[in-house]
């Protein structure tokens, strides 16, 4: 009967230890795991994804609109080196994307142009930073950046009073309208004109263009053109621009105009073995930012490097350690096996004494020995004469 009173009072105690215990498993790991730094484990390989929150910081600020380029400076003051951007200008009548910079390090700061007509209605940036997180690419998330007013990055010549007889704004020695020279004719005050120091302009009746615009047929729409020129116009912070609809851009420099991701010629190299390292004649691939290259590289089985000897063999590469027993150049050294330097210990891959390979033992200028090397003392007979004979006892 006392048996089995203590096995009812025994029994809610175990049940709710029990139930501690498991509140315990539950909230450790999320205390554990709750920071801001995220594990996501893929292919067997852990990775933290969460360095774009914690090490990626921007300032950046539009400067001025510069003809018909929007400037921006930006600034890296994360802890990572930023590989690309990408920039999506928005405006009440539309919206374009663009793509540059490279490897923008830590601290580092400069002024980047955005290469594309500009109007007063832009009124958000969308910046996406693009970084290397143990060998992988990664894009960040979308940084925002409200425009508040553009300013136009051209001089403010203000009122005339140098004296000479033009429109000019500037002294009679600038060349605007020197004494000792014709003067600079400039009807609409745009700082261009016919004899000016800032160049000729295409219509002097309007001061918001200025100067020749030439267009290259984009039908991919990816800001970059292919051929010749395909239309010319009088241009500047007043021209009008309707893209894509127009399928026109302001270069020709697309390798891809059937794709709107690949723009620009990358020189890479067969990777047949797919070791990183490549091999033979060089190859053009048109490809576009960091990350859609990283992935065409991948996939095409190519390499930014020629630095492999036998891109048949994925263990020989100029990344891997001499192995004297297989009979390959292991690190494209051009040598089958390492060569032992004077009075050093033979390595466990093998090492070449005197055109012999040996697995153990020392390499000493007397030849190999299966012992530390003892030379010994030049113009000492005596000490010869003692090491010689400890040398044959201790090998007895």
């Amino acid at each position: 009967m006392n048996l089995r009173k203590l096995e009812g009072d025994v029994h809610p105690l175990l049940i709710s230890g029990l139930f501690v215990l498991l509140l315990l498993i539950m909230i450790v790991p999320i205390v554990l795991f709750s920071g801001e730094l995220t594990e996501l484990i893929s292919g067997g390989k852990t990775t933290s994804h969460d360095y774009c929150k914690n090490n990626i910081s921007l300032n950046y600020g539009v400067i001025c609109k510069e003809g018909s380029k929007l400037k921006l400076n930006i600034e890296n003051n994360g802890d990572i080196v930023i590989k690309e951007f990408l920039f999506k200008v928005e405006e009440d009548s539309g919206s374009y994307l663009t793509r540059g910079i490279s490897d923008l390090n830590l601290g580092a700061s400069l002024n980047y142009s955005i290469d594309y007509h500009v109007s007063d209605e832009v009124n958000r940036i969308l910046i996406t930073p693009t970084i290397s997180v143990d060998g992988e690419l990664i894009a960040c998330s979308v940084n925002n950046y409200e425009v508040g007013s553009l300013r136009s990055c051209l001089p403010d010549y203000g009122s005339d009073d140098d004296g000479d007889d033009d429109d000019d704004g500037g002294s009679s020695s600038n060349g605007n309208g020197g004494d000792d020279g014709p003067s600079c004719s400039d009807s609409d005050g745009d700082g261009y004109g016919a004899n000016c120091a800032s160049g000729s302009d295409c219509d002097d009746s309007n001061p918001e263009i200025w100067y020749d615009q030439d267009f290259y047929l984009d039908e991919d729409h990816d800001l970059y053109g292919v051929g010749d020129v395909i239309h010319t116009e009088c241009w500047g912070e007043g021209g009008v621009y309707v893209y894509p609809m127009d399928e026109m851009a302001f270069n020709n420099e697309d390798c891809d105009d059937s794709d709107n991701i690949r723009w620009q010629l990358y020189d890479v190299y067969m990777d047949s073995d797919r070791d990183g390292y490549g091999f033979g004649d060089l190859i053009e691939l048109c490809s576009g930012t960091a990350l859609t290259f990283s992935i065409d590289v991948s996939t095409n089985h190519l390499s930014i490097n020629d630095e492999d000897c036998n891109d048949g063999n994925s263990d020989v590469n100029p990344g891997e350690t001499e192995d004297c027993s297989d009979g390959f150049d292991n690190d494209c050294d051009n040598d089958l096996c390492v060569d032992c330097s004077v009075e050093s210990e033979v390595l466990s891959t093998g090492c070449r004494c005197e055109e012999e390979v040996y697995y153990a033992g020392y390499c000493c200028k007397k030849g190999f020995s299966a012992k530390p090397c003892s030379d010994p003392i030049p113009n000492s007979p005596l000490r010869n004469f003692f090491s010689g004979l400890l040398d044959y006892l201790f090998s007895t």
